[in-house]
């Protein structure tokens, strides 16, 4: 069986996937590091050379590989894969999904500080830094201010998101675990306890 994690971004997919994955002997694969292999560029590189359209028609295929080449592995996916409706379909058919569900607040927090290679943050905060005007001791006051200023920004950005996202993420998942006190230890535990339940693991 694969074991699929969804959810925002910063929401510890990756970390807890390659934790959970070491811990009971699996191989893990994270979708976006799949694609940034296979088209040698980042993520971010990718929206920027080839667009988000060209992103999301290579995030099908992939996935589509993924679960045809590989059985019993932990998979992180993106946070806008749920979104298409041919890859939450194959999460929910065809992996046992598990929604890594984190506050507004937290994400907020996280981004502010983990955004550099997440293309639609990267824009957000790139949108917002623009739009302040002034002069160059003005601009270099802002930039005192970045960091409350990113949190704020990621924060109100991240609920608005999850207003349409977390509906999806709930409709592709078997189970769900919260992720805001992200101690992989006890991740870990809530993950071995998910699949128990379910009698997958």
């Amino acid at each position: 069986m694969i074991i699929a994690l969804c959810g925002f971004m910063t929401c510890g997919k990756t970390l807890a996937g390659e934790a959970f994955s070491k811990e009971q002997g699996l191989q893990f694969i994270d979708l976006d590091q799949y694609i940034e292999k296979q088209e040698k560029m980042t993520v971010l590189e990718i929206f920027h050379t080839k667009g988000e359209s060209y992103f999301r028609a290579l995030e099908i295929k992939c996935l589509q590989e993924i679960i045809a080449e590989h059985k019993d592995i932990v998979l992180s996916v993106g946070g806008g894969t749920p979104m298409n409706p041919e890859c939450a379909k194959m999460l929910k058919e065809k992996t046992f999904c598990i929604y890594l569900q984190c506050s507004p607040a937290i994400l907020g927090e996280r981004l502010s500080y983990l955004y550099h290679n997440r293309p639609t943050a990267v824009e957000l905060l790139a949108s917002a830094t623009t739009s302040a005007k002034g002069s160059t001791a003005e601009q270099s006051e802002h930039k005192k201010l970045t960091k409350k200023h990113r949190e704020e920004l990621f924060t109100s950005w991240a609920a608005e998101q999850l207003n349409t996202r977390e509906p999806l993420y709930k409709a592709c998942s078997h189970a769900q675990i919260n992720t805001d006190n992200f101690h992989l230890p006890t991740i870990c535990s809530s993950l071995r306890s998910v699949l128990r339940e379910s009698s997958v693991g």
